[in-house]
């Protein structure tokens, strides 16, 4: 009994396997185009028979569908144009579908301006300045910074002002460096120690004296 049954089964599947394969298959084709200026229309919404099968149009404005049953008619919609309903009779190849342009008016919209936020802004901040002076307040703090730059020439060891501020040891020192230094530095250190001396000096004279 269970052998009879499952040979059954395997004969069903067989037979709806057959006659599903012999299902026949409807085509159509053809290319859809501008009614005046004839240029191809890419990208044409088609509707098979009112049903949710369908397709659009390639960049050239050509198709071809395919469909379970006969096809019948065509619903063809793209912005722009008017929608159309295209019948099909016999041939189903190789159609040519054109579609007409239409207008299409937007009622007028008044555009008016509104209140700018800034002028809001700008408006309670004049309000309140006496309100948000500092000067008027009873107490307020803030951060102060103080910068003091000093500039000096690059060769000062050459200039006379500072040359005489140096005593006979600072200058002794200043010699024994140059004479301690490799020739290919000696210019250069010389000018900057001796610099650095001589604005150490002038800063004790006014800071310390």
């Amino acid at each position: 009994m269970i052998r009879a049954t499952r040979n059954f089964y395997v004969l069903y599947l067989i037979l709806a396997s057959l006659v599903g394969s012999g299902q026949e298959i409807y085509y159509v084709s053809g290319k859809v185009t501008d009614s005046k200026t004839k240029e191809p229309l890419a990208f044409v919404n088609i509707v098979i028979n009112n049903s949710q099968y369908g397709g659009t149009t390639d960049i050239d404005g050509k198709f071809r569908l395919r469909s379970s049953k006969p096809v019948q008619k065509l619903q063809l919609s793209y912005v722009g144009y008017l929608p159309v309903s295209y019948p099909v009779g016999n041939k189903t190849e190789n159609l040519s579908i054109q579609l007409t342009r239409t207008q299409i008016e937007l009622s007028e919209v008044d555009i008016l301006p509104g209140i700018n936020p800034a002028h809001r802004i700008i408006r309670n901040a004049i309000e309140h300045r006496d309100q948000n002076d500092p000067e008027k307040l009873s107490s307020f703090s803030y951060t102060s910074y103080d910068k003091t730059i000093f500039t000096a020439e690059s060769d000062t060891s050459l200039n006379k002002e500072f040359r005489d501020t140096l005593t006979m040891n600072d200058r002794q020192q200043i010699l024994t460096l140059a004479a301690n230094t490799p020739d290919t530095l000696k210019k250069d250190s010389v000018k900057f120690d001796s610099m650095d001396i001589a604005i150490k000096k002038i800063l004790n004279r006014q800071y310390c004296s």
